[in-house]
C-alpha cells in the first residue's frame, strides 16, 4: 500500500512530506503562527489493486514570541516653544505585535531624565507629551527615545528616536557682568574719550539674544547727563562727551540700560560712577595781601622790630586737591634778603634780624607761592613794607605808591583817599592818647595796691652803690608825703621791704616799682603776653565800595551746593586766633548755612524757582580771645541761571541813587569836619606838652631859695602823721635821670619833696641851690639814711 498527500497546492509539499511506505507525516518547511494558525492536510491511501481512500489531518500551529512590536509615529513636531504648558503633544504613536496573547501585549516606556511622558490613548495608540514646562536656556534640543516591549517569553522590544527642538521665547532679561561699575578719568581729557565698557549676556538666542545699550534719562547738577557721557549702543563702550574739570565737578553717576531685541523687549539697569581725578592745573590764587593795580604800601615795620617781627603773612589757596594744593612760599626778590624771610609752609614774612635806622625805608618782596603739583604751578605776589616810625616818612619815600596815574582825573578818588588818610590819622591819634592815658592808670593802680615784696630790676643805664658808677657818695634825704602820695608817679615801700624805684628811659623819666614775688611778665601789658588786641580780618570776599554780587548759585543746585567760602586770618596767637564763623542775618535763613571751623557757606535745602534771586548774607568772624573780637562780611549771592536775569534784579546793588548827584559835595564836607578835628586836637597836644615842658623849666632851672610848703593833706617824719618812721630805701637811676620828675640834691643840702596836689602826686623838689640835675650828665644812685 502506498500513501501520499492529495493537496494540490505546492506550499504544503514544501513544508509537509508523508513517507509512502508508512504513511508517517513528518514537518519539513517552516511554519508561522501569524500567516497561518493551522493546516488541513488531505492524505490518499492506495494499495496494489488500485483501490484507494483518503483522509484529513488539521495541523493547529501553537504561537511563538517571535515577532518585536511594531511602533508607527503618526504624527510628530518638531520644534515645540519652550514656553508651552505641561501635557503638550509632540507625537502620535501606534504599537502593535502580530504575537497573540501576551506575547501580542505591548507596554511603552520612556528615560525619567527627560521632561516628557507617553501616555496609553486607545488600543495600540499612544501620546508623548512634555510633562513639566521646558526651558531653552537649560536644554535646546532633545533626543526622545521611545522603547515598547511585549510580554512573551523571552520579551521582545522595539525603540524608536524622535528629534526634538525647542523653540526660544524671550523670556530672559539681559544681566551685566558687574553689579555696579566704576571708572577714573583724568580731568581735562580730550572729548570722545573712552572711559569703560559695560557689558550684559542675554541668555536667549538669536534676536532675543541681542542686546542693545541706552543711556537711561537723568541729570547732573541740572544738565543732561547726556551732555557728559554716550555709550554704544552696540558694544556698550562709554565714551566722555566733553572735558571734565575736577574743579567743577569731581563725580557724577548715572544709569545704563541694557534691552534685548525681543517681542516685548526686556531690559535691565546698572549704575556707573565717574570719578574725576585732579590735575594741576590751576595756579595758586593768593587771597592776600590784595593785589590791585596801584601799589601801595601793604605793610608798615617799626625800626625798633626785634629779630621774629611778624610783618604779615601771605594767604594762599589752591582749589586743586591732594599734594596739588599744598602749598609752600618762598621769597624769590628782596630789596634786602638779609633783612626778611619767609616761612617755608606757612606764608609769615619775619625780620630776620634788628631793624636799625641804616635800613631803607622802601622795601619791596617778591613772594613766590607752588604747588606741589606735577609740574608745579606758581603765583607771584608783590609786597610793599615801610620801615619807619611815623606817615610822613613814609609818604615822602613812596610817592610812586600815593599816586595812581590811572586816576589822575577823577575828583572822587582823591577826595576819598584823603578822607580816608585824614581819618585814619585822626583816628589813631586819638586810639594812641587814650591807649596811653588807660596804661598809665593801669601801671599806676597795679603798683600802688601791690603788697608784694619788690624783686630788684636795674634798667639798661643806671649807676650802682659802690663807687663804680656815676654816684660816688651816700645822701641823706627828707621826704614829706600827703596823705593822698598813693597816686604818686615816685614810690615808697614799707619798712624793712627791698625796694627798687627804676627809671623807664621811654617815659620820660617817670618812676616806676617792680615787685619781688610778682613777675613783670604777669602784667597786663607785657609785650611778651599775647593779648586779644587784634579784630578778625576777612581776606575773601574782599569787600569793596559797591555791593557787588559776588556768587551765583544755579536753580538746580542740590543740598549742600558749595555757594562760596569766607577765608579769615587773625594775627593775634593761641586761643586769640581761633576762628568762628556763624550766619548773623540772611535773606532766607532755610536756604543757607555757613561752617562752624570752615566759613563754607552751602545750601541746606534744594534750590526751587519760588526762591528769590537776590539774597543777602551777613557772616560774622568772631575769634576765641577774651574779650572775643570779630568783624563781619556781606556776602551777595544771585539764585540765577543767567546773568541779565542777575542784572535786572540787582541793580540796588550796582548804583547809590542816594548820592550819585551829591557825592562830591559830601566827601568835602566830610573832608574838611575830619580835617578840622585832626587838626585842633594836634593843636591841643602840642599846647598842653609846651606848657608842661616850660613849667618842668622854670622849676629845675630856678636858683631862688626854697621856701617850705606843706600841702593840705601831707605826714611828716615826726611820727604825726601816717609815717609812723624813717626808713631807707636803695635809689637807682639811669643817666637819663636828669628828665625824671623826682628830683634829688646834692649831699647835705636841705631837700624837700613835695606833692603838688594838681599835678595827680607828682613828686616834685624845691632846691635852696643850683639842682645837681642841671649838669649834663648827672645820673645818681643814692642810698638814702637818716
Amino acid at each position: 500500500m502506498s500513501y501520499s498527500i492529495s493537496n494540490s497546492k505546492h506550499r504544503f509539499s514544501e513544508i509537509f512530506l508523508i513517507d509512502k511506505t508508512s504513511g508517517e507525516v513528518t514537518l519539513v518547511g517552516n511554519i508561522d503562527y501569524e500567516k497561518n494558525k493551522h493546516y488541513q492536510v488531505d492524505i490518499e491511501a492506495i494499495d496494489k489493486g488500485g483501490l484507494s481512500d483518503s483522509s484529513k489531518i488539521i495541523v493547529d500551529v501553537i504561537d511563538v514570541n517571535d515577532n518585536r512590536p511594531l511602533i508607527n509615529v503618526l504624527s510628530k513636531s518638531d520644534n515645540i516653544i519652550e514656553d508651552s504648558p505641561p501635557d503638550t503633544v509632540i507625537a502620535m504613536l501606534s504599537v502593535s505585535d502580530p504575537d497573540s496573547a501576551e506575547n501580542g501585549e505591548v507596554e511603552c516606556s520612556m528615560i525619567s531624565s527627560i521632561p516628557f511622558k507617553i501616555q496609553s490613548t486607545l488600543n495600540g495608540f499612544y501620546s508623548l507629551v512634555t510633562d513639566v514646562a521646558l526651558d531653552r536656556e537649560v536644554a535646546s534640543r532633545y533626543n526622545v527615545s521611545v522603547t515598547c516591549y511585549d510580554k512573551g517569553v523571552p520579551s521582545l522590544s522595539s525603540s524608536i528616536t524622535l528629534a526634538l527642538q525647542i523653540t526660544d521665547v524671550n523670556d530672559n532679561q539681559p544681566l551685566f557682568e558687574n553689579t555696579s561699575y566704576e571708572a577714573n578719568v583724568v580731568e581735562n581729557n580730550p572729548p570722545g574719550t573712552s572711559v569703560l565698557m559695560i557689558k550684559a549676556i542675554d541668555a536667549d538666542w538669536n534676536q532675543n539674544a541681542r542686546v542693545s545699550y541706552i543711556l537711561a534719562d537723568s541729570s547732573i547738577n541740572g544738565v543732561p547727563v547726556s551732555s557728559y557721557v554716550s555709550v554704544s549702543a552696540d558694544s556698550g563702550v562709554i565714551h566722555a562727551v566733553r572735558s571734565f574739570d575736577y574743579e567743577q565737578i569731581k563725580d557724577f553717576q548715572f544709569c545704563v540700560k541694557a534691552q534685548d531685541g525681543g517681542s516685548p523687549p526686556l531690559s535691565s539697569n546698572v549704575s556707573v560712577k565717574i570719578l574725576i581725578q585732579d590735575q594741576n592745573d590751576n595756579a595758586p590764587q593768593v587771597l592776600y595781601p590784595v593785589q590791585t593795580g596801584g601799589s601801595l604800601v601793604a605793610e608798615m615795620v617799626p625800626r625798633s622790630a626785634d629779630v621774629g617781627y611778624l610783618v604779615t603773612k601771605v594767604v594762599a589757596v589752591d582749589v586743586d586737591s591732594g599734594q596739588n594744593a599744598w602749598l609752600s612760599y618762598k621769597l624769590q626778590k628782596a630789596t634786602d634778603r638779609a633783612l626778611f624771610e619767609v616761612g617755608l609752609q606757612n606764608g609769615e614774612i619775619r625780620t630776620i634780624r634788628q631793624v636799625t635806622d641804616k635800613d631803607a625805608v622802601k622795601q619791596r618782596l617778591t613772594v613766590i607761592v607752588e604747588d606741589n603739583g606735577q609740574p608745579s604751578r606758581s603765583a607771584t605776589v608783590i609786597v610793599n613794607v615801610a620801615v619807619a616810625d611815623s606817615f610822613p616818612e613814609v609818604l615822602s619815600e613812596f610817592t610812586d605808591f600815593t599816586h595812581d596815574k590811572e586816576y589822575n582825573d577823577n575828583l572822587t578818588f582823591y577826595l576819598v583817599l584823603a578822607l580816608a588818610v585824614v581819618s585814619f590819622l585822626f583816628i589813631t591819634c586819638l586810639v594812641v592818647i587814650i591807649s596811653v592815658k588807660i596804661y598809665r592808670w593801669r601801671q599806676s593802680r597795679i603798683l600802688y595796691h601791690s603788697s608784694l615784696p619788690v624783686i630788684p630790676y636795674y634798667p639798661p643805664r643806671y649807676s650802682d652803690t659802690l663807687g663804680t658808677g656815676t654816684l660816688q657818695h651816700v645822701y641823706n634825704y627828707e621826704v614829706c608825703r600827703t596823705t593822698d602820695s598813693r597816686k604818686s608817679d615816685c614810690k615808697v615801700g614799707n619798712a624793712g621791704s627791698q625796694n627798687v624805684l627804676i627809671m623807664d628811659p621811654s617815659s620820660a623819666g617817670t618812676m616806676q616799682r617792680i615787685q619781688s614775688e610778682k613777675s613783670i611778665l604777669d602784667e597786663p601789658d607785657s609785650p611778651l603776653e599775647d593779648q586779644n588786641d587784634n579784630a578778625p580780618q576777612v581776606l575773601y570776599p574782599v569787600q569793596t565800595g559797591g555791593s557787588l554780587v559776588a556768587e551765583m548759585v544755579p536753580r538746580s543746585a542740590d543740598v549742600g551746593y558749595l555757594v562760596t567760602k569766607v577765608v579769615a586770618v587773625d594775627v593775634d596767637s593761641g586761643q586769640n586766633a581761633w576762628l568762628s564763623y556763624k550766619l548773623q542775618k540772611a535773606t532766607d535763613r532755610a536756604l543757607f548755612e555757613v561752617g562752624l571751623q570752615n566759613g563754607e557757606i552751602r545750601t541746606i535745602r534744594q534750590v526751587t524757582d519760588k526762591d528769590a534771586v537776590k539774597q543777602r548774607l551777613t557772616v560774622i568772624v568772631e575769634d576765641n580771645g577774651q574779650p572775643s573780637r570779630s568783624a563781619t562780611v556781606i556776602v551777595n549771592v544771585a539764585v540765577a541761571d543767567s546773568f541779565p536775569e542777575v542784572l535786572s534784579e540787582f541793580t540796588d546793588f550796582t548804583h547809590d541813587k542816594e548820592y550819585n548827584d551829591n557825592l562830591t559835595f559830601y566827601l568835602v564836607l566830610a573832608l574838611a569836619v575830619v580835617s578840622f578835628l585832626f587838626i585842633t586836637c594836634l593843636v591841643v597836644i602840642i599846647s598842653v606838652k609846651i606848657y608842661r615842658w616850660r613849667q618842668s623849666r622854670i622849676l629845675y632851672h630856678s636858683s631862688l631859695p626854697v621856701i617850705p610848703y606843706y600841702p593840705p593833706r601831707y605826714s611828716d617824719t615826726l611820727g604825726t602823721g601816717t609815717l609812723q618812721h624813717v626808713y631807707n630805701y636803695e635809689v637807682c637811676r639811669t643817666t637819663d635821670s636828669r628828665k625824671s620828675d623826682c628830683k634829688f640834691g646834692n649831699a647835705g643840702s636841705q631837700n624837700v619833696l613835695i606833692m603838688d596836689p594838681s599835678s595827680t602826686g607828682t613828686t616834685q623838689r624845691i632846691q635852696t641851690e643850683k639842682s645837681i640835675l642841671d649838669e649834663p650828665d648827672s645820673p645818681i644812685e643814692v642810698r638814702n639814711g637818716t
